[in-house]
């Protein structure tokens, strides 16, 4: 997943983690389907 970013929006910051787990169906954020919203 090292393409995927994710946005924190209560920091409105985008980070790429290098480890994330995604619980269920990733949230997309704004359409981009290279940011998510759900870790």
């Amino acid at each position: 997943m090292s393409d995927i970013c994710l946005w924190i929006p209560q920091r409105r910051i985008y980070t790429y983690p290098d480890v994330m787990i995604v619980s269920g169906e990733p949230e997309i954020f704004n359409n981009r389907t290279d940011t998510i919203l759900n870790p």
